[in-house]
């Protein structure tokens, strides 16, 4: 018999691998949605204003970063009192960059944001506070139905030699 082709020891490693898939899909969804749960938290505890852009421009990341960026400045509250703010966006595409930065971002457009009370030049995004849950949800079901692929995978292994082929009626 060679090795690989004992059903106990083919159970065993079918097992670990599960175990293995599993527990990185229980850890990719922990991870992500303790920190959904941060950001969760800190929109309940800033307060939601309206944002003014004031400037934008695009910028390249450099050597170690090959991402577009979008910074754009906001104004957030109304005259004299108006705090200003850098937020970015970041994309491998330069006309997708360019195009916020000429649409959704072009100067003059008004946006909802939240405004951390301690530091109102900190600001964050509605849409962001959801996202990381949504993705870590994603991340462990990936992992999930592929550890379970090759838990099937391995228990549907004929128990036959790997070098013979299997005989016909």
């Amino acid at each position: 018999m060679t090795e690989g082709s004992d059903p106990k020891q083919r159970s065993k490693t079918g097992k670990a691998y599960s175990i293995f898939w599993f527990l990185l899909a229980l850890f990719t969804y922990r991870g992500c949605a303790v920190s959904a749960l941060e950001r969760e938290e800190l929109r309940d505890s800033w307060q939601l204003a309206e944002a003014t852009v004031v400037s934008n421009r695009v910028g390249y990341g450099g050597l170690d970063d090959d991402r577009y960026y979008l910074h754009a400045v906001f104004a957030v509250g109304e005259g004299a009192e108006a705090k200003t703010s850098d937020e970015q966006v970041a994309s491998g595409s330069l006309p997708y960059v360019e195009r916020q930065a000429a649409g959704d971002y072009a100067p003059g457009t008004r946006h909802e944001v939240f405004v951390n009370p301690a530091n109102p030049g900190q600001l964050m995004f509605p849409e962001d506070v959801g996202r990381q849950y949504w993705v870590g949800v994603g991340g462990a079901a990936l992992f999930a139905v592929f550890g379970l692929s090759v838990l099937f995978a391995r228990s549907r292994r004929p128990d036959s030699d790997p070098g013979q082929s299997p005989a016909r009626p």
